[in-house]
């Protein structure tokens, strides 16, 4: 997915500003009714909405992306799980959004259409990422100068991953933060493993020269390139910054290690 769904949900954000404007290509007004069903969604799961409203929304998107592919990656967002997460838990149905997936994951397997076939297969991965706290992440990946990663010496630390892109503002605005962390916490056993999604090796390793980010950088495109899997499909990342804090037993504590609450995290673990 070119720069992931952070880029969708921009655009929706985007388009939903310019509703009223008179001349918008078929592409834009599909976003802006997108848009709208995502905002609806958001209300019920607010409101403890029926399953019934949130059902008929979901069809209708459903049906969007069916006929637009481009708008797949909104499926695999936390603006389209949260509210639906929600709304299942408040008609006392907490596998709603589980059954919901399955719904679009079928359909899209079933496309001709080989994104929604890839978005089919992501939502596997999706699985993957949502049942990793409490156990352990698989972390396949190769380091900038080409060679495999090894989590060997990162055993009985903390260690915070972080899914980002040299093109991805809200990833760089992070790194104020991590660095603070890292410069407080690393001497005591916290380290960072960066990995660098959909981006160009080059533009990565310009990146890294200025020094900002002194800790461990894994390629996805070169481990792509040496005909693997990539690790963010692998766990059906689609939005990114995606911070992943995993404790000293090797298992994971947050799926949303991001600004303040990475920093309580690691009060918790350093500062008992």
């Amino acid at each position: 997915m070119k720069k992931f769904a952070i880029s969708l949900v921009l655009l929706l954000t985007v388009n939903l500003v310019f509703a009223q404007e008179t001349e918008k290509t078929d592409f834009e007004k599909r976003a802006v009714k997108i848009a709208a069903i995502l905002e609806k969604l958001e209300e019920l799961g607010k409101n403890k909405g029926k399953i019934e409203e949130a059902r008929s929304s979901l069809d209708e998107l459903k049906s969007h992306i069916l006929e637009e592919p481009r708008f797949r990656g909104i499926v695999l967002v936390p603006r389209f799980e949260q509210p639906v997460k929600r709304i299942g838990e408040n008609n006392g149905n907490p596998e709603f959004f589980d059954s919901i997936l399955a719904e679009f994951q079928t359909v899209f397997r079933e496309s001709e259409h080989p994104d929604l076939q890839r978005i089919a297969k992501m939502i596997d991965g999706r699985k993957r990422f949502l049942s990793l706290p409490g156990n352990e992440m698989k972390i396949e990946s190769m380091l900038l100068d080409g060679k495999t990663f090894d989590w060997e010496p990162f055993k009985g630390k903390v260690v915070l991953i972080d899914f980002w892109a040299t093109w991805c503002g809200p990833c760089l605005r992070e790194v104020p933060n991590m660095r603070a962390n890292w410069d407080k916490y690393h001497d005591q056993g916290f380290e960072i493993i960066g990995i660098a999604v959909q981006d160009k090796t080059e533009a990565v390793k310009l990146h890294i020269a200025k020094g900002e980010t002194p800790w461990t950088i894994l390629d996805d495109q070169q481990w792509i390139d040496a005909k693997n899997e990539s690790i963010a499909d692998y766990y059906g990342i689609a939005g990114i910054p995606c911070m992943i804090l995993i404790g000293r037993d090797g298992k994971v504590i947050s799926l949303e290690a991001r600004g303040n609450k990475l920093n309580k995290e690691l009060e918790k673990l350093f500062e008992k």
